[in-house]
């Protein structure tokens, strides 16, 4: 959940009935600038299947990403492996939806 909405994000797993909340999705200024948008929702929903609300992957151009949630805040964080400044986050859906779009972006 954030200030503009009060849905939970939230990534169903397809091979059972339980949900995974994500919450408030967001994602670090370095990380935008290696993944592709759809490369960072594929990774969240495979993050979302997991067992563990910390998460490690590779991305397509060898960047290892991180991707972690805290469920008490209600916030997931994308960000590069090693990453300790994460004072330059924005909401994951906006840079998604302002990606190279010719109408809303």
């Amino acid at each position: 959940m954030n200030e503009y909405t009060t849905e939970r994000v939230t990534m169903k797993n397809l091979d059972s009935n339980e949900a995974f909340a994500l919450g408030q999705t967001l994602i670090t200024a370095k990380a935008m600038e290696v993944l592709h948008p759809q490369e960072a929702l594929s990774s969240l929903y495979l993050h979302s299947r997991g067992t563990s609300s910390v998460s490690t992957q590779n991305t397509a151009c060898g960047k290892a990403i991180k991707i972690a949630t805290d469920g008490g805040r209600g916030i997931t964080t994308l960000s590069l492996l090693g990453e300790t400044d994460l004072a330059e986050t924005g909401a994951l859906e906006n840079w998604v939806c302002g990606y190279g779009c010719r109408t809303c972006g």
